[in-house]
């Protein structure tokens, strides 16, 4: 199993971030969207450094806002997010030991489809304990599912499955050389909010039913 160190964005623009992995999760296909990098930015030093580095509240809390989205709102773009993101972060978890990583995503209307290596901890990890958890967004604009998840060989999974996945990412497992499966996850709660006056509602499914209020 891999180790993964993840940072946040930057406190302000302009700041130095540097993410480095300790390496890919195995799940990580030729064509999957799990790939360990490092990004570099222009170093600031003496006092330069110092004016950029300096607290900035304008800045940092410029993306912030006091406005609440209702649940139908909330719900509309956690919709367009699942019919149009390219990725999702996938977190498992095997005796206490939490697994996370990124992979390329379809949506088929009610189940998150995902695809990784049958021998990786993501399929390992979830086919022991059935339940997987998905984020979506950034920390500013957050959307986490806990789901129920069936993990399918992609040789044994139904036809509407791999065609709905190999349209929506391009790619197509099945044809791998090393066996792959699809985590096919049907979400139990989904919580969103962009704001801390989000934060009280932030439940807009509860058992696989959507809210109304």
């Amino acid at each position: 199993m891999h180790d993964i160190l993840l940072a946040c964005g930057p406190p302000f623009p302009g700041a130095v971030i540097v993410i480095v992995a300790n390496g890919y999760d195995s799940s990580a296909g030729p064509n999957s969207s799990a790939r360990a990098g490092m990004y570099r930015g222009a170093r600031l030093t003496g006092s330069a450094r110092r004016a950029e580095l300096a607290p900035r509240p304008e800045r940092i809390l410029n993306d912030v806002t006091d406005a609440v989205r209702t649940a139908a709102e909330r719900r509309a773009d956690t919709l367009a997010r699942l019919n149009g993101d390219a990725d999702v972060w996938v977190a498992t978890a095997s005796a206490g030991r939490p697994h996370l990583v990124p992979l390329s995503l379809a949506w088929d209307g009610a189940r998150l489809i995902v695809a990784t290596p049958a021998a990786s901890p993501t399929a390992r990890n979830a086919a022991a304990s059935g339940d997987i958890r998905l984020a979506l967004g950034t920390s500013r604009d957050v959307t986490i599912i806990e789901a129920a998840a069936d993990v399918v060989p992609c040789a044994d999974a139904p036809g509407p499955v791999a065609l709905c996945y190999a349209t929506r990412t391009g790619w197509d497992p099945r044809r791998e050389d090393v066996p792959h499966a699809y985590l096919i996850a049907a979400p139990r709660t989904v919580r969103a909010w962009n704001s801390l006056a989000e934060l009280a509602d932030r439940t807009i499914m509860r058992d696989g039913r959507w809210t109304s209020a």
